[in-house]
């Protein structure tokens, strides 16, 4: 279950939400709050817990989080290499 913070950082982005999905939402939020405890005044906004779940969902998706990975490495090693070169380039021009 993701942690939905009560507070967010207001982004400004329109999602097309299809009236099942939104009524499947609601039942969401209705289940969480009450899964936690809360009252029903705390309940987190449709905001809040869309951006909860779309967050929880990238952070536990290996498969992409091994991409990012390997996308960040392979980024890193171009920018050392280039850098490697920059360098080299440097020392034989002085």
């Amino acid at each position: 279950m993701p942690n939905i913070p009560v507070k967010h950082t207001p982004i400004r982005k329109v999602l097309i939400v299809t009236a099942p999905l939104e009524a499947k939402l609601r039942a969401y939020i209705a289940y969480y709050t009450a899964k936690q405890g809360l009252d029903p005044k705390q309940a987190p906004s449709e905001s809040d817990t869309i951006v909860a779940i779309l967050k929880d969902f990238l952070d536990n998706d290996r498969e992409f989080n091994r991409h990012l990975r390997a996308e960040a490495q392979r980024k890193s090693g171009v920018a050392a290499t280039k850098a490697s070169n920059a360098d080299v380039g440097d020392s034989t021009t002085a």
